[in-house]
Protein backbone atom coordinates (compact mmCIF):
# COMPACT_ATOMS: atom_id res chain seq x y z
CA UNK A 1 0.00 0.00 0.00
CA UNK A 2 1.36 3.51 -1.32
CA UNK A 3 1.62 6.00 1.97
CA UNK A 4 1.67 10.02 0.78
CA UNK A 5 -0.38 12.54 2.12
CA UNK A 6 -2.15 12.12 -0.39
CA UNK A 7 -3.99 9.94 1.85
CA UNK A 8 -4.41 12.56 4.49
CA UNK A 9 -6.11 14.93 2.58
CA UNK A 10 -8.52 12.38 0.81
CA UNK A 11 -9.20 11.33 4.89
CA UNK A 12 -9.53 14.46 6.31
CA UNK A 13 -12.16 15.63 3.78
CA UNK A 14 -14.00 11.90 4.49
CA UNK A 15 -13.82 12.45 8.50
CA UNK A 16 -15.01 16.07 8.21
CA UNK A 17 -16.79 17.21 4.65
CA UNK A 18 -18.71 14.43 4.39
CA UNK A 19 -21.74 15.51 5.83
CA UNK A 20 -24.63 16.51 3.18
CA UNK A 21 -26.09 19.56 5.21
CA UNK A 22 -27.63 20.01 8.64
CA UNK A 23 -30.69 18.16 9.04
CA UNK A 24 -32.73 19.70 11.87
CA UNK A 25 -36.09 17.09 13.30
CA UNK A 26 -38.29 19.08 15.72
CA UNK A 27 -40.93 17.35 18.10
CA UNK A 28 -43.77 19.98 19.03
CA UNK A 29 -45.68 18.18 21.88
CA UNK A 30 -48.57 19.96 23.34
CA UNK A 31 -50.30 18.19 26.40
CA UNK A 32 -54.29 19.73 26.03
CA UNK A 33 -57.04 19.14 29.02
CA UNK A 34 -58.11 16.02 29.75
CA UNK A 35 -54.76 14.38 29.15
CA UNK A 36 -55.41 14.97 24.92
CA UNK A 37 -51.95 15.22 23.26
CA UNK A 38 -50.73 16.41 20.04
CA UNK A 39 -47.45 15.88 18.21
CA UNK A 40 -46.66 18.29 15.20
CA UNK A 41 -43.36 16.59 14.04
CA UNK A 42 -40.90 18.22 11.05
CA UNK A 43 -37.74 17.52 9.57
CA UNK A 44 -35.40 20.24 7.53
CA UNK A 45 -32.48 19.20 5.17
CA UNK A 46 -31.80 19.01 1.93
CA UNK A 47 -32.86 16.23 -0.63
CA UNK A 48 -29.94 14.33 0.00
CA UNK A 49 -30.81 14.37 3.73
CA UNK A 50 -33.90 13.24 3.57
CA UNK A 51 -32.92 10.38 0.71
CA UNK A 52 -30.01 8.67 2.00
CA UNK A 53 -31.86 5.80 4.04
CA UNK A 54 -30.16 6.43 7.20
CA UNK A 55 -32.11 9.50 8.62
CA UNK A 56 -34.35 8.98 11.79
CA UNK A 57 -37.83 9.81 10.84
CA UNK A 58 -40.85 8.72 12.07
CA UNK A 59 -42.23 5.55 10.83
CA UNK A 60 -43.87 7.43 7.50
CA UNK A 61 -47.34 5.55 7.45
CA UNK A 62 -47.62 5.51 11.22
CA UNK A 63 -47.59 9.58 10.92
CA UNK A 64 -48.77 10.18 7.48
CA UNK A 65 -45.66 12.04 6.66
CA UNK A 66 -45.88 14.51 3.76
CA UNK A 67 -42.79 16.36 2.13
CA UNK A 68 -43.21 19.47 0.52
CA UNK A 69 -40.22 22.12 -1.45
CA UNK A 70 -39.54 25.03 0.26
CA UNK A 71 -37.64 27.56 -2.30
CA UNK A 72 -35.42 30.17 -0.91
CA UNK A 73 -32.99 32.68 -2.66
CA UNK A 74 -30.13 30.92 -1.65
CA UNK A 75 -31.15 27.41 -0.97
CA UNK A 76 -33.90 24.53 -1.52
CA UNK A 77 -35.12 22.95 1.58
CA UNK A 78 -37.21 20.06 1.64
CA UNK A 79 -39.55 19.53 4.44
CA UNK A 80 -41.15 16.27 6.12
CA UNK A 81 -43.97 16.99 8.70
CA UNK A 82 -46.07 14.78 10.07
CA UNK A 83 -48.73 14.99 13.41
CA UNK A 84 -50.44 12.30 15.59
CA UNK A 85 -53.10 12.93 17.89
CA UNK A 86 -53.94 10.20 20.88
CA UNK A 87 -55.43 10.51 24.62
CA UNK A 88 -53.76 9.00 27.61
CA UNK A 89 -50.30 10.04 28.88
CA UNK A 90 -49.00 6.35 28.82
CA UNK A 91 -49.66 6.25 25.18
CA UNK A 92 -46.65 8.94 24.81
CA UNK A 93 -44.46 6.10 26.16
CA UNK A 94 -45.50 3.73 23.49
CA UNK A 95 -45.31 5.94 20.74
CA UNK A 96 -41.81 7.94 21.20
CA UNK A 97 -40.01 5.16 22.77
CA UNK A 98 -37.15 3.21 20.41
CA UNK A 99 -37.72 -0.21 22.61
CA UNK A 100 -41.54 -0.56 21.83
CA UNK A 101 -42.19 1.28 18.68
CA UNK A 102 -42.59 -0.97 15.03
CA UNK A 103 -40.13 1.36 13.60
CA UNK A 104 -36.33 0.54 12.50
CA UNK A 105 -34.98 0.24 16.06
CA UNK A 106 -31.29 0.28 14.61
CA UNK A 107 -31.85 3.83 13.79
CA UNK A 108 -33.99 5.16 16.87
CA UNK A 109 -32.72 5.77 20.20
CA UNK A 110 -34.82 7.88 22.39
CA UNK A 111 -37.25 7.29 25.03
CA UNK A 112 -40.33 9.87 25.94
CA UNK A 113 -42.71 9.46 28.74
CA UNK A 114 -45.24 11.50 30.92
CA UNK A 115 -46.93 10.90 34.20
CA UNK A 116 -49.06 12.72 36.75
CA UNK A 117 -48.09 13.39 40.24
CA UNK A 118 -50.42 13.99 43.19
CA UNK A 119 -50.04 16.13 45.62
CA UNK A 120 -52.45 17.62 48.44
CA UNK A 121 -53.04 21.20 46.40
CA UNK A 122 -52.87 19.28 42.73
CA UNK A 123 -51.32 17.60 39.88
CA UNK A 124 -47.68 17.91 38.61
CA UNK A 125 -47.65 16.65 35.32
CA UNK A 126 -44.09 15.06 34.53
CA UNK A 127 -42.07 15.00 31.41
CA UNK A 128 -38.89 12.95 31.10
CA UNK A 129 -37.33 12.10 27.57
CA UNK A 130 -34.13 10.63 26.79
CA UNK A 131 -32.13 10.97 23.87
CA UNK A 132 -29.56 7.71 24.16
CA UNK A 133 -25.89 7.92 22.68
CA UNK A 134 -24.71 5.91 19.92
CA UNK A 135 -21.91 5.01 21.64
CA UNK A 136 -19.56 5.28 18.66
CA UNK A 137 -16.45 5.06 20.75
CA UNK A 138 -17.12 1.82 22.50
CA UNK A 139 -18.65 0.48 19.29
CA UNK A 140 -16.26 1.34 16.45
CA UNK A 141 -13.18 2.58 18.61
CA UNK A 142 -11.98 6.02 19.47
CA UNK A 143 -9.65 6.93 16.33
CA UNK A 144 -7.16 8.52 18.55
CA UNK A 145 -6.50 5.24 19.74
CA UNK A 146 -4.96 4.17 16.61
CA UNK A 147 -3.45 7.72 15.63
CA UNK A 148 -0.27 9.48 17.29
CA UNK A 149 -1.02 11.75 20.06
CA UNK A 150 1.60 14.16 18.37
CA UNK A 151 -1.13 14.46 15.16
CA UNK A 152 -3.49 16.81 16.93
CA UNK A 153 -1.53 19.31 16.90
CA UNK A 154 -2.79 19.49 13.03
CA UNK A 155 -6.37 20.10 13.98
CA UNK A 156 -4.57 23.95 15.20
CA UNK A 157 -3.66 25.59 12.48
CA UNK A 158 -1.62 27.92 14.48
CA UNK A 159 0.54 25.18 15.63
CA UNK A 160 0.34 23.60 12.47
CA UNK A 161 1.70 26.99 10.68
CA UNK A 162 5.11 26.84 13.16
CA UNK A 163 5.63 23.13 11.82
CA UNK A 164 8.57 22.70 8.76
CA UNK A 165 6.49 21.27 5.35
CA UNK A 166 8.39 18.01 6.32
CA UNK A 167 7.07 17.51 9.45
CA UNK A 168 3.56 18.27 8.52
CA UNK A 169 4.16 15.65 5.94
CA UNK A 170 4.97 12.75 8.30
CA UNK A 171 2.32 13.65 10.74
CA UNK A 172 -0.21 13.34 7.63
CA UNK A 173 1.20 10.20 7.11
CA UNK A 174 1.12 8.89 10.90
CA UNK A 175 -2.48 10.31 10.85
CA UNK A 176 -3.52 8.86 7.48
CA UNK A 177 -1.96 5.12 8.39
CA UNK A 178 -3.79 5.46 12.24
CA UNK A 179 -7.49 6.22 10.48
CA UNK A 180 -6.81 3.28 8.14
CA UNK A 181 -6.17 1.13 10.84
CA UNK A 182 -8.87 2.29 12.71
CA UNK A 183 -11.16 1.42 9.94
CA UNK A 184 -9.61 -2.20 9.84
CA UNK A 185 -10.25 -2.77 13.10
CA UNK A 186 -13.36 -1.71 12.68
CA UNK A 187 -14.20 -4.39 10.17
CA UNK A 188 -12.41 -6.85 11.82
CA UNK A 189 -14.75 -6.23 15.19
CA UNK A 190 -18.29 -6.43 13.11
CA UNK A 191 -17.33 -9.93 12.27
CA UNK A 192 -18.01 -10.78 16.00
CA UNK A 193 -20.74 -8.89 16.79
CA UNK A 194 -22.31 -10.27 13.79
CA UNK A 195 -21.63 -13.58 14.78
CA UNK A 196 -22.65 -12.95 18.52
CA UNK A 197 -26.27 -11.93 16.97
CA UNK A 198 -26.56 -14.59 15.12
CA UNK A 199 -26.10 -17.20 17.73
CA UNK A 200 -28.89 -15.28 19.51
CA UNK A 201 -31.24 -15.43 16.56
CA UNK A 202 -30.14 -19.22 15.15
CA UNK A 203 -30.04 -21.46 18.03
CA UNK A 204 -28.80 -24.26 15.20
CA UNK A 205 -25.30 -22.71 15.31
CA UNK A 206 -24.97 -22.61 19.22
CA UNK A 207 -22.76 -26.22 18.91
CA UNK A 208 -20.31 -24.43 16.39
CA UNK A 209 -17.12 -25.25 18.28
CA UNK A 210 -14.48 -21.69 19.16
CA UNK A 211 -11.61 -23.14 17.19
CA UNK A 212 -13.83 -23.30 13.91
CA UNK A 213 -14.84 -19.89 14.70
CA UNK A 214 -11.61 -18.60 15.65
CA UNK A 215 -10.39 -20.30 12.21
CA UNK A 216 -13.17 -18.53 10.27
CA UNK A 217 -12.38 -15.09 11.83
CA UNK A 218 -8.86 -15.35 11.45
CA UNK A 219 -9.59 -15.53 7.63
CA UNK A 220 -12.04 -12.50 7.80
CA UNK A 221 -9.30 -10.73 8.93
CA UNK A 222 -6.47 -11.94 6.75
CA UNK A 223 -9.33 -10.97 3.76
CA UNK A 224 -9.95 -7.16 5.14
CA UNK A 225 -5.88 -6.57 5.91
CA UNK A 226 -5.30 -7.88 1.93
CA UNK A 227 -8.28 -5.30 0.91
CA UNK A 228 -6.26 -2.41 2.52
CA UNK A 229 -3.33 -3.85 1.21
CA UNK A 230 -4.21 -3.44 -2.28
CA UNK A 231 -6.39 -0.47 -1.91
CA UNK A 232 -5.33 2.97 -4.23
CA UNK A 233 -4.50 5.57 -2.76
CA UNK A 234 -4.76 7.86 -5.78
CA UNK A 235 -8.45 6.55 -6.11
CA UNK A 236 -10.56 9.34 -3.90
CA UNK A 237 -13.44 5.96 -3.85
CA UNK A 238 -11.21 3.85 -2.78
CA UNK A 239 -9.94 6.05 0.32
CA UNK A 240 -13.37 7.35 1.87
CA UNK A 241 -13.50 4.40 4.13
CA UNK A 242 -16.35 2.83 2.92
CA UNK A 243 -15.03 -0.44 2.08
CA UNK A 244 -18.25 -2.27 2.60
CA UNK A 245 -19.68 -2.78 -1.03
CA UNK A 246 -16.43 -4.50 -1.46
CA UNK A 247 -16.37 -6.66 1.47
CA UNK A 248 -19.75 -7.58 2.18
CA UNK A 249 -19.65 -10.87 -0.31
CA UNK A 250 -16.38 -12.01 1.69
CA UNK A 251 -18.27 -11.00 4.85
CA UNK A 252 -21.35 -13.30 4.37
CA UNK A 253 -19.30 -16.04 2.35
CA UNK A 254 -16.99 -16.32 5.86
CA UNK A 255 -20.56 -16.40 7.73
CA UNK A 256 -22.36 -18.83 5.62
CA UNK A 257 -19.02 -21.56 5.52
CA UNK A 258 -19.82 -21.76 9.70
CA UNK A 259 -23.48 -21.44 10.01
CA UNK A 260 -24.45 -23.13 6.73
CA UNK A 261 -26.60 -22.22 3.84
CA UNK A 262 -30.23 -21.97 5.61
CA UNK A 263 -28.95 -18.67 7.49
CA UNK A 264 -27.70 -17.05 4.67
CA UNK A 265 -31.10 -15.02 4.82
CA UNK A 266 -30.37 -14.36 8.37
CA UNK A 267 -26.65 -13.66 8.00
CA UNK A 268 -28.17 -10.98 5.38
CA UNK A 269 -30.36 -9.16 7.53
CA UNK A 270 -27.66 -8.91 10.27
CA UNK A 271 -25.05 -7.70 8.14
CA UNK A 272 -27.66 -4.92 6.64
CA UNK A 273 -28.68 -3.82 10.02
CA UNK A 274 -24.99 -3.49 11.38
CA UNK A 275 -23.79 -1.06 8.48
CA UNK A 276 -26.90 0.70 8.80
CA UNK A 277 -26.26 1.15 12.21
CA UNK A 278 -22.89 2.31 11.87
CA UNK A 279 -23.82 4.83 9.38
CA UNK A 280 -26.38 6.40 11.06
CA UNK A 281 -24.14 6.87 14.39
CA UNK A 282 -21.65 8.27 12.05
CA UNK A 283 -23.83 11.10 10.36
CA UNK A 284 -25.63 11.37 13.69
CA UNK A 285 -23.30 14.62 13.49
CA UNK A 286 -25.33 15.97 11.01
CA UNK A 287 -28.40 16.31 13.11
CA UNK A 288 -29.91 17.85 15.31
CA UNK A 289 -33.14 17.62 17.65
CA UNK A 290 -35.38 20.21 18.69
CA UNK A 291 -38.21 19.24 21.18
CA UNK A 292 -40.73 21.77 21.75
CA UNK A 293 -43.22 20.86 24.79
CA UNK A 294 -46.51 23.04 26.36
CA UNK A 295 -47.50 21.75 29.60
CA UNK A 296 -50.68 22.75 31.06
CA UNK A 297 -50.36 24.57 34.38
CA UNK A 298 -47.32 26.20 36.03
CA UNK A 299 -44.07 25.29 35.09
CA UNK A 300 -42.41 24.41 38.55
CA UNK A 301 -38.60 22.76 36.85
CA UNK A 302 -37.18 22.29 33.53
CA UNK A 303 -33.92 22.10 32.22
CA UNK A 304 -35.21 23.36 29.08
CA UNK A 305 -35.43 27.46 27.88
CA UNK A 306 -39.14 28.65 28.16
CA UNK A 307 -40.24 31.14 24.90
CA UNK A 308 -42.48 33.65 24.25
CA UNK A 309 -44.93 31.54 22.93
CA UNK A 310 -45.44 29.07 26.32
CA UNK A 311 -43.26 26.54 25.08
CA UNK A 312 -40.49 24.82 26.47
CA UNK A 313 -37.38 24.26 24.39
CA UNK A 314 -34.56 22.39 24.24
CA UNK A 315 -31.90 22.13 20.92
CA UNK A 316 -29.78 18.64 21.23
CA UNK A 317 -27.12 19.06 18.89
CA UNK A 318 -26.51 15.56 17.00
CA UNK A 319 -22.96 15.64 18.19
CA UNK A 320 -23.34 15.25 21.71
CA UNK A 321 -25.11 11.87 21.18
CA UNK A 322 -22.41 10.38 19.75
CA UNK A 323 -20.87 9.26 22.77
CA UNK A 324 -23.18 10.21 25.76
CA UNK A 325 -27.36 10.44 26.68
CA UNK A 326 -28.82 13.59 26.63
CA UNK A 327 -31.70 14.09 29.30
CA UNK A 328 -34.75 16.25 29.30
CA UNK A 329 -37.02 17.14 31.89
CA UNK A 330 -39.73 19.26 32.99
CA UNK A 331 -42.89 19.59 35.05
CA UNK A 332 -46.00 21.20 35.16
CA UNK A 333 -48.17 21.91 38.38
CA UNK A 334 -51.70 22.57 38.37
CA UNK A 335 -53.88 23.18 41.30
CA UNK A 336 -57.08 21.60 42.08
CA UNK A 337 -59.58 23.83 43.70
CA UNK A 338 -61.85 20.38 44.63
CA UNK A 339 -58.88 19.45 46.31
CA UNK A 340 -57.76 23.06 47.99
CA UNK A 341 -61.51 23.36 49.63
CA UNK A 342 -61.56 19.84 50.96
CA UNK A 343 -58.43 20.97 52.34
CA UNK A 344 -59.66 24.00 53.58
CA UNK A 345 -63.23 22.63 55.15
CA UNK A 346 -60.61 19.98 56.86
CA UNK A 347 -58.65 22.84 58.25
CA UNK A 348 -61.33 24.52 59.72
CA UNK A 349 -63.20 21.66 61.02
CA UNK A 350 -59.37 21.00 62.78
CA UNK A 351 -59.07 24.23 64.20
CA UNK A 352 -62.75 24.16 65.46
CA UNK A 353 -62.55 20.95 67.28
CA UNK A 354 -59.13 22.70 69.09
CA UNK A 355 -61.02 25.75 70.10
CA UNK A 356 -63.92 23.55 71.30
CA UNK A 357 -61.41 21.25 73.62
CA UNK A 358 -59.87 24.26 74.78
CA UNK A 359 -63.16 25.85 76.02
CA UNK A 360 -63.78 22.57 77.63
CA UNK A 361 -61.06 22.70 79.41
CA UNK A 362 -60.90 26.27 80.35
CA UNK A 363 -64.35 24.87 82.01
CA UNK A 364 -63.72 22.29 84.20
CA UNK A 365 -60.51 24.39 85.40
CA UNK A 366 -61.45 25.15 88.98
CA UNK A 367 -61.45 29.16 89.64
CA UNK A 368 -58.56 30.10 92.16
Amino acid sequence: MKTTTHIFKTLMFFLVMTVNGCLEHTYQITVLPEDNIEIQYSARGDRMDLEDGFDLFPDSLQWGLVRTVEENEDETVHILTGTQNFTGLLELEELMNWWTISQDTVKVRRGFSLHRESSLFGESIVFIAVFQSRNFDDRYGDIWEFVPEECRILEDDDLKGTLASEEVDLLEEKFSLGVLQWNLARYEKRFLEAWQLLKIRDKSILDTSETTFSIVRAGWSDDVRLYVNELDVDDPNTMNLEWWEDLRPIFLGRLVDIAGISSADLISRIAKDLEIEYQVSKDIDDDNFKVKLSLPGRITDSNGESTEDGFITWEIPGEELKNADYLIHAKGFEFNFLRISLAAFVSLLILRWIKILVWKKKRTQPNE
